[in-house]
């Protein structure tokens, strides 16, 4: 019982928070998980630009892009980056269930967008903050470079990057 409602309170604890105002644009970097590349995301010269870690920490170039993104995420192959949506796990109130909420770019190119009506099933479902909705959550790249996005619905998505096919599986826990 404690358990359950530590969840609960943990839950209600992140929602509550993510309305709070986005951070100031600046110049980041974003690591893959296995941290042999990170793309350097330059809010000046709005490019972005990938790197591979070699030996003695050397860092190589391997492509770059032009764009500034809030959010992103390195696939460990530094092949891929994922771009969320702006507002990341929120959406405005006068949202379109056609809303772009994530693009899969391939080494600088556009491969795959993934819409807010191919993630929610009902709309009724989400969860209404003190100015947005929220939605879901993007985990990220796993350890087979496929993207992770769960859902409010407790749907779990897995986006396969070299086919771009978005599967489903609903979460039992």
């Amino acid at each position: 019982m404690k358990r359950i409602l530590f969840i609960i309170l943990l839950c209600i604890t992140s929602v509550s928070h993510a309305d709070e105002p986005l951070p100031d644009p600046k110049t980041y970097q974003v690591w893959s998980e296995n941290k042999k590349y990170f793309a350097e995301i330059n809010l000046e010269d709005d490019l972005t630009t990938v790197f591979r870690i070699g030996k003695n920490e050397e860092r190589k170039e391997l492509w770059q892009m032009y764009g500034w993104f809030r959010w992103a995420y390195l696939s460990n192959d530094g092949m891929y980056i994922g771009i969320p949506f702006w507002g990341e796990s929120l959406i405005p109130r006068d949202y379109r269930k056609e809303q772009v909420v994530f693009r899969l770019v391939k080494e600088g190119k556009l491969i795959r967008v993934i819409r807010l009506n191919e993630l929610i099933e009902n709309f009724n479902n989400l969860i209404e903050t003190a100015s947005h909705y929220y939605w879901g959550n993007y985990r990220g790249f796993n350890n087979n470079n496929e993207f992770i996005i769960e859902t409010v619905e407790k749907n779990h998505f897995t986006l396969n990057p070299n086919t771009g096919k978005l599967s489903k599986k609903k979460k039992t826990k």
